[in-house]
């Protein structure tokens, strides 16, 4: 007993010691020093800020978000409003975790201040109908600097990217053809991509599979301004039998130690070990192929400098995806969220020039494009750029895909990706009941494939109904 009440008096001690060492510490703090502590250690106001759906499953495109906001935040907001940023981080395995995870955090009254959406994933509508969002177009004293095309009284963009298409230029001089330019068209792409087919061993994989299906769907619509879903039409069975005409044809190769079900694992990629497989198949294709499978923002042509200086590729606009391929990035306020004043101060700050500019001159979030119109003189300025002894320049076809991009959005010839929920499911659907079709064990008559499509519609139809 003796020896335990010695243990409690010597941790007393040592903890009473370790007070005074610590107080001693701080009285030989500076004035400067001992605010910067009490700053970091004092949380103060927290904005706080709910992820797009696939930063859930390792998407590290986000990664930026964070630091770049806490920057602006430091730099911008009194020190007597200390403010930080929280990333909320949901302990989800599916799809269906986050979204019962999400909408419980969204009926919260001590909800999320902000929600970061992706609109080529999610709707719009499921937050505006809803009315679990603010209206921001009074709010906000940089709202005006957003380019018209992309204005939304509840989103407020961060920024833009755009698939862009690189194409190998040797290729296809060999080939005996014209080197496209920034205005080339869908036709343009498919009469390239046919002439060089005609020589090349090409497997069924994926991104094969998504061209030819972009050809005949991409600029599908299966629903009226009604909401009335209309896939079972003659126009779309007849699409449906070419696709898989196609694909079943000589045209391409098939592994013939691949089950069907192989098959449809080297199109539709839903694991590590799909990606796997269809890795050695990908790699094929792209051999001597004019079009170069890399990852390159249109709307960034800064992000572009390094694989184009040492290669003969050009990088052109993306035309076979339809007229909706540019993808947006921002930010929703959470009607229920807390320090909302201070989130909607933060997203003046990064739709500002500044910050835009910022984020686009560091490459932040993927090398995402500015999602305002009045930093363009900026960007153009900005090139070519000194990098100690190497200039570091942009070609010129990198900005004329960029300017592109932009006439035809301001033109409206494309739009940006803004699909109502009952439409995201639609097009995700229909791709799957296209592969388990055109890849199947049996094949299928024009009247199966449209009893078929009659039994989807009916089902696709109440599930978004539900």
């Amino acid at each position: 007993m003796k020896r335990i009440i010695g243990l409690v008096i010597f941790c007393l001690i040592v903890i009473g010691g370790l007070q005074v060492v610590e107080v001693y510490k701080d009285s030989q703090l500076t004035d400067s020093q001992r605010e910067l502590k009490e700053y970091f250690e004092d949380e103060g106001h927290v904005i706080s800020v709910l992820m797009p759906e696939n930063y859930y499953y390792g998407n590290g495109d986000y990664s930026d978000l964070e630091s770049v906001m806490n920057i602006i935040m430091m730099k911008e907001f009194d020190y007597d409003d200390k403010v930080s940023t929280k990333i909320i981080k949901l302990d989800v395995e599916s799809r269906e975790d986050y979204l019962k995870e999400k909408n419980l955090l969204l009926s919260s009254k001590e909800g999320p201040t902000l929600i970061m959406i992706d609109l080529s994933m999610e709707s719009l509508d499921d937050y505006v109908d809803n009315g679990v969002v603010d209206n921001m177009t009074k709010e906000l004293t940089n709202y005006d600097h957003i380019y018209d095309f992309l204005k939304h009284d509840y989103f407020i963009p961060l920024g833009m990217y755009s698939y862009g298409t690189l194409i190998d230029t040797d290729v296809i001089t060999e080939m005996g053809e014209d080197i496209p330019d920034a205005s080339w068209t869908k036709e343009d792409y498919y009469e390239l991509l046919e002439i060089w087919f005609e020589g090349h061993d090409v497997y069924v994989e994926f991104n094969e599979f998504s061209k030819i299906y972009d050809y005949y769907f991409a600029d599908s619509k299966f629903m009226d301004m009604t909401g009335k879903v209309y896939m079972n039409t003659d126009e779309n069975i007849d699409k449906v039998m070419a696709l898989r005409d196609r694909f079943i044809s000589n045209d391409y190769k098939i592994d013939p130690t691949k089950s069907m079900e192989e098959i449809k694992g080297l199109i539709d990629i839903k694991s590590r070990e799909d990606w796997e497989a269809v890795r050695d198949y990908f790699m094929q294709n792209k051999q001597d192929n004019f079009l170069v499978y890399e990852f390159i923002n249109a709307l960034h042509p800064f992000s572009t400098y390094h694989p184009l200086l040492y290669r003969p590729v050009k990088l052109l606009p993306t035309v076979n995806q339809g007229d909706t391929n540019v993808h947006e990035v921002g930010f929703l306020v959470n009607t229920n969220g807390q320090n909302k004043e201070f989130g909607i101060d933060l997203l003046d700050l990064l739709i500002s020039d500044k910050y835009q500019y910022y984020i686009y001159e560091k490459k932040f979030f993927y090398s995402i494009g500015p999602s305002v119109s009045t930093i363009e003189e900026q960007i153009k300025n900005k090139h070519p750029r000194q990098v100690g002894d190497v200039e570091k320049k942009v070609p010129q076809y990198a900005f004329d895909s960029r300017d592109q991009i932009i006439e035809d959005l301001s033109n409206g010839d494309i739009q940006t990706i803004r699909k109502s929920r009952a439409e995201l499911i639609l097009d995700r659907t229909f791709k799957q009941f296209v592969i388990e079709v055109a890849f199947n064990n049996e094949y299928f008559t024009r009247d199966q494939i449209e009893q078929k499509l009659k039994e989807f519609e009916r089902e696709i139809y109440l599930q978004i109904n539900e």
